[in-house]
């Protein structure tokens, strides 16, 4: 099927997205990525996921993040003017900005191993892509080629950096320090998980966090670098 039509791609994209779904291979290109979150997922698996994590993002909740859109843009400017005069990357300043953003939102004060995370997930994504080129050949994901190592090496990486977050988070919770886990996105799933709603377990936590990490920096920092630019 080739579309070539704006209008007859929106009406496939918003009408018929739960027939039309993501590909096997997409799926397989992404999950050593960011697993079996939202962006990944079709039909009932998506609506309930979709369901799952749109408390995070009423309007309350968006009026909520902008102290911290507002703290990381004055950080950002302020190094700015210390670079009067050169040339700078100003892809790379939007990229470093929305990820400081993002991990300020998705993990509160957990955000210095979210910019951690960030910079692990940037070359999981790069090794992932290269190594869909090979998904074609048969059994090819289960060989122990260079590519698969590494995407399991780092994966494992990324995932402790998750499971510290939200171990630390559990922790303040059970010994008082907190009454919740926080009005975070992950604050927001472990209550979820915690109340036994939407049946939630830490894998799915983390898939989404990685998620909504990822895909909302790459797509917002694009659209600030194309604004400024244009």
């Amino acid at each position: 099927l080739c579309l070539t039509e704006t209008e007859m791609i929106k009406e496939l994209l918003t009408k018929h997205n739960p027939v039309t779904g993501k590909s096997w291979l997409q799926q397989q290109g992404t999950k050593g990525f960011i697993g079996r979150g939202l962006l990944m997922a079709n039909g009932e698996a998506w609506h309930h996921q979709r369901h799952m994590a749109a408390p995070a993002f009423t309007r309350d909740r968006l009026k909520g993040y902008a102290k911290h859109m507002v703290e990381c843009t004055k950080m950002m400017a302020e190094r700015l003017r210390k670079e009067v005069g050169e040339e700078v990357e100003i892809g790379e300043e939007m990229r470093r900005l929305t990820a400081d953003i993002i991990s300020r939102t998705e993990f509160g004060s957990s955000c210095d191993k979210g910019k951690e995370l960030f910079s692990l997930l940037t070359v999981l994504q790069r090794l992932c892509a290269q190594a869909t080129r090979h998904l074609c050949f048969p059994g090819s994901r289960f060989l122990p080629s260079k590519y698969n190592r590494e995407i399991k090496s780092l994966k494992t990486e990324v995932e402790r950096l998750l499971m510290e977050i939200i171990d630390s988070r559990k922790d303040s919770v059970e010994i008082g320090r907190s009454s919740s886990y926080g009005d975070d996105l992950l604050g927001l799933l472990l209550n979820q998980m915690d109340s036994n709603k939407n049946n939630l377990n830490v894998q799915m936590i983390m898939d989404e966090c990685k998620t909504f990490f990822f895909t909302g920096h790459e797509t917002t920092s694009l659209l600030l670098t194309w604004t400024l630019m244009l």
